[in-house]
């Protein structure tokens, strides 16, 4: 009889203690959406070339074949030969794909006449000259994505230049420039491009000197076009 009344009341206090006790410290509420573990994580967007608010830090640069048309007063003439072009930049993104920038230019050329037209006669000829041109001006430019990695960042810049060559012959001019690289994003911050550009001459002067002192002769100087193609180096970060 004991016996069973023990096993009677050990069986009714495994039932009701547990719900006395969950009646006493009810279990705590599940957390609120935001707090903890509980709240949704949404990545951070990633930055792409070409944001608000970015600074790039680039240098264009071209050392191949070249071919080039002069025009002015005198006649014309075209020419080829090499150049070496070096052209660091600094451009900001002042809103999204919309950059405002300028450039320093150093260009190295030599060439030689191909033929030359003066009066409607045609001259060919050999002559071999060299010229160096220093150049800075403003620029602005648009990036287009194409794909996450690849983008088209077409530049017009205007230079003002001064240039001297062979023959004791110096000279400055405005010269419109514009250039069209694609990028190819290897990094985040980091990228190469290459792309064709077209320079031509908007107003152009010179002066020769005798013996390399006293000015010979000056005035308005033949216009010149140039084209090729050109690489891209940079990099870019928010300040």
């Amino acid at each position: 009889m004991r016996k069973h009344l023990f096993f009677g009341l050990a069986l009714l206090g495994s039932v009701t203690l547990p719900g006395v006790a969950e009646a006493q410290y009810p279990p705590p509420p599940p957390p609120p959406a935001g707090y903890g573990y509980a709240a949704p994580v949404t990545p951070a967007p990633r930055l792409r070339f070409g944001s608000p608010g970015q600074l790039v830090i680039s240098s264009d640069a071209n050392l191949g074949l070249t071919g080039q048309v002069f025009g002015g007063v005198n006649g014309s003439q075209s020419t080829t030969g090499w150049n070496l072009t070096v052209r660091p930049s600094a451009d900001y993104f002042v809103i999204q794909g919309l950059s405002i920038g300028a450039f320093v230019d150093f260009t190295h050329t030599e060439r030689n006449v191909a033929a030359q037209t003066n009066g409607g006669t045609t001259n060919p000829g050999t002559t071999a000259d060299n010229k160096n041109t220093f150049g800075v001006g403003p620029r602005v430019g648009y990036n287009i994505p194409i794909v996450d990695w690849i983008s088209l960042w077409p530049t017009l810049g205007l230079s003002f230049s001064a240039n001297s060559e062979t023959g004791g012959i110096s000279g400055t001019a405005w010269t419109l420039v514009l250039y069209a690289p694609f990028l190819y994003h290897l990094a985040t911050h980091f990228f190469v491009g290459l792309g064709p550009y077209v320079s031509t001459d908007l107003a152009a002067n010179y002066s020769q000197s005798q013996y390399g002192a006293t000015p010979a002769s000056s005035g308005p100087a033949s216009k010149m076009t140039t084209w090729g193609l050109q690489f891209t180096v940079g990099g870019w970060f928010s300040p």
